[in-house]
C-alpha cells in the first residue's frame, strides 16, 4: 500500500517436490529446454510472418489491464464472469485460463487478493470500525471478514490496525 505498510496476502501453499496440490507441474518452474524444441533459439524464424515478442507482450500486457479493469469495476458487488468473459470476447473457460496464464492466479483469487490489500488499506488509513470495513468490502458480516482477512494476511484485523498504527 501506499502508506508503508506491508500487507502480505499470503500465496497458497504448495504440496511436494514444487507441485501444486492438484499435482500439475507448477508452470513456473517448466522442464528444461532442449534440442529439437519448437521454440529453441537454432529455429530459423518464420519469413515474413515473424513477430517481436515485445508486440505479443504488450497486447497481453493490455489486456490483462482491461480484464482486471472490469473485475474490479465489478468488486464490490457480485461479479458475472459470464458477461465479463463476452465483453473480453471469450468463453468463461477461455477467460479464466488466460487469466491464470497471464497473472499467475484465478480471477476470484486475485478480486480476494485485491480486497484484503484495500482492507489492509483501510484500516491503516481510516478510524472506521472492523464491521464498517467489512461492510464497505462486501462481506456479509464483521466476522466473515475477520477470518477471510486472516487467512489471507496471517493475523486479525484488530492485530493487524494496532501493528501498524
Amino acid at each position: 500500500t501506499s502508506t508503508g505498510t506491508r500487507c502480505a496476502v499470503r500465496r497458497p501453499r504448495k504440496g511436494a517436490r514444487g507441485r501444486s496440490r492438484g499435482g500439475r507441474r507448477d508452470r513456473r518452474h517448466p522442464r528444461p529446454r532442449r534440442e529439437g524444441d519448437r521454440h529453441d533459439a537454432s529455429t530459423p524464424a518464420r519469413a515474413g510472418g515473424a513477430r517481436d515478442v515485445g508486440d505479443r507482450r504488450g497486447a497481453e500486457d493490455r489486456w490483462l489491464g482491461r480484464a482486471t479493469a472490469l473485475l474490479q469495476a465489478q468488486a464490490a458487488g457480485r461479479v458475472d464472469y459470464g458477461a465479463l468473459s463476452a465483453e473480453l470476447g471469450l468463453s468463461y473457460e477461455g477467460f479464466r485460463k488466460r487469466f491464470v496464464k497471464e497473472a499467475g492466479v484465478s480471477p476470484g483469487r486475485y478480486l480476494a487478493q485485491q480486497r484484503m490489500r484495500r482492507a489492509c488499506d483501510l484500516l491503516v488509513r481510516r478510524p472506521a470500525s472492523v464491521r464498517e470495513v467489512g461492510q464497505e468490502l462486501g462481506f456479509f458480516d464483521e466476522f466473515h471478514f475477520a477470518k477471510q482477512f486472516k487467512k489471507a494476511v496471517g493475523m486479525t484485523p484488530s492485530a493487524f490496525r494496532k501493528l501498524f498504527r
